[in-house]
């Protein structure tokens, strides 16, 4: 009975759960040499020399690695075969059936000498401290042969370890958008996933996933295999050197969780003298357009103000933005600024209370009496007035002070402005309107002289009275002398 070395291959790394071992019996035998290659196996100065030759299972001739270097092979004896074994660390079984599934056997691998090429290998990993090496005769000189080959196994497994570039990774995505993603490490082509829905499509290295619904979904990918349909067995016997077969490769699993989110951008339009979404006078905060650019200043949208005051914009992807305002509303004053915003995983909902300032001016009352045919004008004091928007609505009231003067501030809008009383034996002075807009001056200074009521039945009052008649009729009851931004406004008694 000849006696041989030989070594187990890696098991399949995915199969965690132990399968009890078969009742099926197999027997192994020696096979052909490979020509002109030798092996030596060294362990404390003990040297076991052979030619390299296959082992070969009985019912299907099936090729065999010895997994014990320095025991025998018992070729008269029944094995029992088992797969994922517990006499074997895992890490250790994984390693030598990667280096079985990548030697002998693989494509552009079938030459004879990946035989024993694969089998030192395994021996290499299943005793480190022992030396395993290629001699030029039996019981020759250590060569250094065969390098390039084993590193092409070796550079096969650490690609069949590697995972994609996602791997355990969570992307976070807006509804409503579309994100691909390219594999950097170029190996998820190389996997296959049995829980990808229509929103997820996978092309070779590359995933394009749409966000088509909120919540949260993980994906699931497996090595593909193309080699083998059965696991590596574990052929054991008490008194032989246990073997291994080659099988399918270790199942890689990879994964990615993808998380769809809603987000949102608010806008609130706010009077920035009363903090309010109330627009003042005739102005309105609403109509006001802006506009929305990217980081990149590419215009993505462009936003109308409601009566509302408020306008939600859903679903911006992630990223930095900027708004700014292309027209303000009726009244109001553009705001020539831009705001910057960023919408990212931690922050998705984002408020901008945008505020305009109204349109408003200054209005300045000048208030006087006397005798105006002789010049003969002086200060009114506590004079009171009364001012009324458009609709009649009484908006304030102001009285002079002892230089006749009263000041108030209007915002964008149409008023009416009465004199409610006047001083003794004077006229007061007929309503009049003003307008507040953009084209008005910033500040609206009218001039108001009251007349003295004339005495009937006296001469005196008779000189006054058609004197007042002929201004009058020349002016039609109302004279406006402008002197640059002051209006002059002198009421006549008819």
């Amino acid at each position: 009975m000849k006696k041989i070395f030989c070594v187990l291959l890696l098991f399949i790394g995915g199969m965690l759960c132990f399968i009890p071992r078969a009742h099926a019996l197999e027997k192994f035998y020696e096979g052909e040499y490979i020509h002109d290659i030798f092996m030596v196996r060294e362990n404390n100065r003990r040297h076991i020399y052979q030619a390299a030759r296959f082992i070969r299972r009985n019912s299907d001739h099936q090729f065999a690695y010895c997994i014990e270097p320095f025991s025998f092979v018992d070729t008269t004896q029944a094995y029992e075969s088992m797969v994922n074994p517990d006499t074997i660390p895992l890490e250790t079984w994984e390693r030598i059936s990667l280096i079985a599934y990548y030697g002998y056997g693989y494509p552009n691998h079938s030459s004879n000498k990946w035989y024993p090429i694969t089998q030192i290998m395994i021996w290499k990993a299943i005793d480190p401290e022992s030396d395993f090496y290629f001699t030029d005769s039996l019981d020759g000189n250590k060569i250094d042969i065969f390098q390039e080959e084993m590193k092409e196994i070796e550079s096969l497994i650490q690609k069949h370890q590697q995972k994609p570039s996602f791997h355990n990774q969570t992307i976070t995505m807006v509804l409503g958008t579309k994100k691909t993603i390219t594999d950097q490490n170029y190996v998820l082509s190389s996997y296959h996933s049995d829980n990808l829905d229509p929103s997820i499509t996978q092309n070779d290295n590359t995933l394009t996933i749409y966000a088509n619904k909120v919540g949260e979904k993980e994906i699931h990918w497996r090595k593909k295999e193309t080699q083998y349909t059965v696991p590596p067995l574990l052929y054991y016997h008490p008194t032989s050197q246990n073997l291994m077969t080659v099988g399918m490769a270790p199942t890689n699993q990879t994964n990615l969780k993808v998380k769809v989110i809603e987000t949102n951008l608010i806008i609130n339009k706010i009077d920035k003298d009363t903090k309010t979404q109330e627009s003042q006078g005739e102005a309105q905060l609403e109509g006001a357009i802006y506009e929305l650019y990217d980081h990149n200043h590419n215009l993505i949208q462009t936003i109308t103000i409601p009566k509302t005051k408020t306008i939600t914009i859903p679903n911006l992807d992630f990223g930095t933005y900027y708004i700014k305002e292309k027209q303000a509303g009726i009244g109001y004053q553009l705001d020539s600024k831009q705001y910057y915003f960023t919408i990212n995983e931690n922050t998705h909902h984002i408020t901008l209370n945008m505020e305009n300032a109204v349109i408003k001016k200054k209005i300045e009352l000048y208030k006087k009496f006397g005798d105006l045919s002789q010049n003969e004008m002086q200060p009114e004091a506590n004079i009171p007035f009364a001012i009324y928007d458009k609709q009649g609505n009484l908006i304030t009231t102001l009285t002079t002070d002892q230089n006749g003067y009263a000041t108030t501030i209007l915002p964008y809008g149409k008023y009416t402005i009465k004199q409610l009383n006047s001083t003794n034996g004077y006229q007061k002075v007929d309503d009049f309107e003003i307008i507040v807009d953009e084209k008005s001056e910033d500040i609206l200074t009218y001039t108001l002289d009251d007349i003295k009521i004339p005495v009937p039945n006296t001469k005196e009052n008779q000189n006054n009275l058609q004197s007042v008649v002929i201004i009058s009729i020349a002016m039609t009851g109302l004279i406006y002398a402008k002197k640059k931004k002051q209006n002059r406004i002198h009421f006549i008694t008819r």
